[in-house]
């Protein structure tokens, strides 16, 4: 199968780039080309197409060979550039070589064409290669370069003994020593000279160990360049010759006096916490998942009458109340399961003495922090308050059912004043009326009218007409003409 290949022809002849070309096809290529046979021309090609090849005569009527070897040294390209000539010597061809082209093929030697072609090529495509390694290599090697200048960490190499010669030093040394590396490459006595007193028999002493064990991590304090000491960490590996004897140290510097002043805070945050939890007149305690007593603060004594000593290990609802021992242990197993957010509860605790006080308290899961786990416990004795309150529902409920009992009694008299004003205001049993003028006999025996006895001993109120018989009987004359109109 042939190789499609681009080749670019300075000839002023175009029969003899026919001649290459056909060279080119017999040895295995399928060329596509372009002639050209001035430096214009041949410029221009250069920058607007892409070529595989360039096949240059020696003497042409515009342009030989040593002009166009300059013009393609110009491009910048990099691609086989072969003289193909007929009449020039091979002293000149060599001449033509050394400023830069790759091969020269004698026209009566057209055979060569392809094989140095190829060869070219394959030449090309290696420099090709090597370039673009060189290329990712220096790109690499200035990607290390910057991320060990710009590491929070000092990388370092010096000779294993004698006075620890420093070879190489990452310029981030200066950052937090305010030393820079050549320094510190220049001053063997500038690492040794500013180790604080008190660290360095230690740390020289761990030197010595690392000639036998082949590695240490040391932390140790260095004076900085501003005069205050700061705490580092350093890792160092010893690295060995091939027979074993020690060669050279590598070495990290780490910065690490944020850590130790942070440590030195925790420790006094540790102290401080201590004293407020011995010195507390609240109970805290860590119960774990066993439901043992693995803490418990001292102020345990005053509450209950046991030394902390008498209750660790030992299970925490052995001193709940009988009767609140479920229920507490159902709260320890929600906050155990996180059901619960440090829920508030209340229990009765038995005391040292046989009696028991009532304690309020609030609990929480532990983060796993070892060596405890399990739930923390923070109490207090609430029994004045649960006594006031007890006495208070005894109180509130006395004072209760003498409010039912006072109602009940109000609602009975409601009732019975209700009942004795329906009797005042509704006339029952006999009354007794005269049968003749239909007065009433009034209690006190005096008769009245039937108006007026209604009208007292109701809420009646009478109004007065005249019925029509009474109108015929008593206004016979006008009657029938006032009745006639009413019926209009």
């Amino acid at each position: 199968m042939s190789t499609p290949i681009r080749v670019l022809s300075v000839e002023d002849n175009p029969d003899d780039t026919e001649i290459n070309m056909n060279a080119l096809i017999k040895g295995g290529f399928e060329p596509t080309w372009k002639r050209v046979e001035t430096p214009d021309t041949l410029w221009q090609a250069l920058q607007d197409e892409v070529w595989d090849v360039i096949l240059c005569d020696f003497y042409m009527p515009a342009l030989d060979a040593f002009q166009a070897l300059e013009i393609f040294k110009e491009s910048g390209l990099d691609i086989p550039f072969i003289i193909v000539s007929g009449c020039a010597k091979e002293e000149t061809m060599i001449e033509v070589m050394l400023i830069g082209a790759n091969d020269y093929i004698f026209k009566d030697r057209i055979d060569r064409l392809a094989p140095a072609v190829k060869r070219e090529l394959k030449s090309a495509n290696v420099r090709r290669q090597k370039q673009m390694i060189q290329k990712e290599l220096f790109k690499t090697g200035e990607k290390l370069d910057i991320l060990i200048s710009n590491l929070p960490v000092a990388l370092y190499y010096c000779r294993a003994g004698g006075d620890f010669e420093i070879f190489f030093m990452s310029d981030s040394v200066k950052t937090f020593t305010g030393y820079s590396a050549e320094e510190f490459m220049s001053n063997p006595n500038l690492w040794p000279g500013n180790l604080h007193p008190e660290d360095a028999p230690r740390v020289y002493q761990d030197i010595e160990n690392l000639l036998q064990t082949g590695y240490f991590n040391l932390e140790y304090r260095f004076k900085t360049a501003g005069g205050s000491y700061t705490w580092f960490l350093d890792s160092v590996r010893l690295v060995c010759k091939e027979d074993g004897t020690p060669d050279y140290l590598v070495g990290c510097w780490f910065n690490v006096n944020e850590k130790k002043q942070a440590e030195e805070a925790l420790k006094q945050s540790e102290i401080l916490f201590r004293a407020l939890i011995e010195n507390s007149s609240d109970l805290t305690m860590i119960i774990n998942d066993k439901g043992e007593i693995d803490y418990i603060s001292p102020c345990i004594e005053n509450i209950l009458g046991f030394s902390a000593a008498e209750v660790q290990k030992h299970k925490c609802l052995k001193y709940i109340y009988k009767e609140d021992r479920q229920n507490t242990y159902s709260l320890f197993q929600s906050i155990l399961k996180e059901d619960a957010a440090k829920p508030v509860f209340n229990a009765r605790v038995l005391q040292k003495n046989g009696g028991f006080i009532y304690m309020e308290g609030i609990g929480s899961k532990l983060p796993p922090v070892p060596p405890f786990s399990g739930i923390v416990i923070n109490a207090r004795d609430v029994t004045e308050r649960m006594t006031a309150e007890l006495e208070l529902k005894k109180a509130y409920d006395s004072l209760e059912i003498k409010v039912q009992e006072r109602t009940a009694d109000l609602i009975r008299t409601n009732l019975e004043l209700k009942e004795a004003l329906a009797n005042i205001k509704t006339l029952k049993g006999f009354i007794p009326i005269c049968s003749n003028c239909r007065k009433i006999r009034a209690d006190e025996g005096f008769y009245q009218s039937i108006e007026a006895y209604i009208t007292l001993h109701t809420d009646a109120v009478f109004s007065h007409g005249i019925c029509p018989d009474c109108m015929r009987e008593l206004y016979p004359d006008y009657a029938e003409g006032i009745l006639s109109r009413k019926k209009e």
